[in-house]
């Protein structure tokens, strides 16, 4: 249902998890060819996985400053997860952006995937961005 309401088709999904638990939300990666891009969205707060990750709030070291504790988890675990099948992607189609987006949860997680994709996956801020 998700693909039909974006207007894609399962050729455009390259990755996905919609398994939400703590530390990790449901997240897919998708091209969009007429845009020239791919898509990385990040589920909001929906399940009980995701509310213990919003509950851990605290400040933690992410990069060279701080952020909420249970968001930079769960951005390291999406980078992780999305970022083999981004880069090989990336990798056939150059002239691609990325677009990283979310909301609630998702969003401030969308937020520091960003940061992470440019800073450990080396994706040039000229080619990256995320609405949050």
């Amino acid at each position: 249902q998700v693909l039909a309401w974006a207007g894609l088709r399962w050729a455009d999904l390259l990755c996905y998890d919609w398994r939400a638990q703590e530390g990790l939300p449901c997240w897919l990666l998708a091209k969009d060819d007429a845009q020239e891009r791919i898509v990385l969205a990040i589920r909001g707060t929906v399940s009980m996985g995701d509310v213990l990750t919003d509950a851990c709030g605290h400040a933690a070291a992410f990069l060279s400053g701080q952020g909420h504790s249970g968001m930079a988890s769960a951005a390291h675990a999406v980078v992780q997860a999305a970022s083999p099948d981004m880069m090989i992607f990336l990798q056939e189609h150059p002239t691609y952006q990325v677009l990283v987006t979310g909301h609630s949860l998702g969003g401030g997680t969308a937020a520091l995937v960003a940061m992470l994709l440019e800073t450990e996956c080396c994706i040039p801020r000229s080619q990256l961005q995320c609405y949050a």
